[in-house]
């Protein structure tokens, strides 16, 4: 009787074991046993060990998700085929005013503008044809009535039958689109309006801007001047302008800030004529660039 049990306990303690292993319970197991238990005791322990490693692993990287879900700064949603949101991460009270609470169960088309809602459908079928797609953009209606627009990302799961998007507030991004296409608009009418010539060259002296006062004092259409050295255009055979043979200037722009000077310039019809040039100087990534404003003082010097 006391050899049976001394060979039937560590069969018990492996029993014990793999009930534990099923409760995610703490395992011992009979390691130290001989024979076929123990070595059947011993792989038990080290596919315990690696299973639990596993598990603790894939904990952590769902505690990230989890993390990343709450935290992130843009829209993230999961939606089934007919765009019915299943989960919908804490950030849309930031984008869209809402509660995720507010949007769990309800469709998309909620809170899609009318105009984008087909584009948001045939996005979707796209994406469960497997042509995904990053960046597409659409408007959303936020719970204060006002329109949001949104850069996407749509990764759709065959296995799941789930959408996943990502969605990035562009709101900011295109009111700063737009006050820049101002700004160039109000710069290009200033431009085009302006009393003085306005005449951009490069520091090879080609120029790259002819403003149409340029053409009406020099004689030079826009599309005759773009791109030809300035040197062909208004001044003297032989004279070169200081911005060229000035090395100085071109290592240092912000010396050309303010330069003022005096020239005889030479119409296209070869009349001379005398004008005051104000010269400032850039420094851009591609090379320097110098705005010259001519002006026309030959009635100035005759009076």
């Amino acid at each position: 009787m006391i050899i049976a049990r001394s060979m039937t306990k560590p069969l018990a303690q492996m029993t014990r074991a793999v009930e534990g292993l099923t409760q995610n319970a703490p395992m011992k197991v009979p390691t130290g046993a001989s024979g076929e238990i123990g070595v059947l005791a011993k792989a038990f322990a080290r596919m315990d060990a690696d299973m639990r490693g596993k598990t603790a692993a894939l904990n952590r990287e769902i505690e990230e998700r989890s993390r990343l879900f709450d935290n992130s700064s843009d829209l993230i949603l999961t939606t089934d085929c007919e765009g019915k949101f299943l989960r919908v991460s804490p950030s849309c009270k930031t984008i869209l005013g809402y509660d995720p609470e507010e949007m769990v169960g309800r469709n998309g088309i909620d809170f899609t503008y009318p105009d984008d809602l087909r584009a948001v459908q045939a996005e979707m079928r796209l994406a469960r044809r497997g042509q995904q797609r990053r960046n597409f953009e659409t408007r959303c209606v936020h719970k204060d009535g006002r329109v949001v627009t949104l850069a996407w990302s749509n990764v759709w799961s065959e296995p799941l039958q789930r959408h996943f998007f990502i969605g990035r507030d562009m709101s900011e991004a295109k009111m700063a689109q737009e006050a820049l296409l101002d700004s160039e608009r109000m710069a290009r009418t200033i431009i085009d309006t302006a009393l003085d010539a306005i005449i951009q060259v490069n520091e090879c002296g080609e120029v790259l801007e002819w403003n149409p006062r340029a053409e009406s004092i020099l004689g030079w259409s826009r599309q005759e001047a773009m791109g030809r050295p300035i040197t062909d255009l208004y001044l003297p055979k032989g004279y070169r302008p200081r911005y060229l043979t000035r090395n100085e200037l071109l290592q240092q722009v912000g010396r050309v800030e303010g330069e003022r000077f005096e020239i005889d310039v030479v119409r296209k019809d070869g009349r001379k004529m005398r004008a005051e040039i104000s010269m400032t100087g850039v420094r851009r990534h591609g090379g320097n660039v110098y705005n010259l404003l001519l002006r026309d003082i030959s009635a100035k010097m005759s009076a």
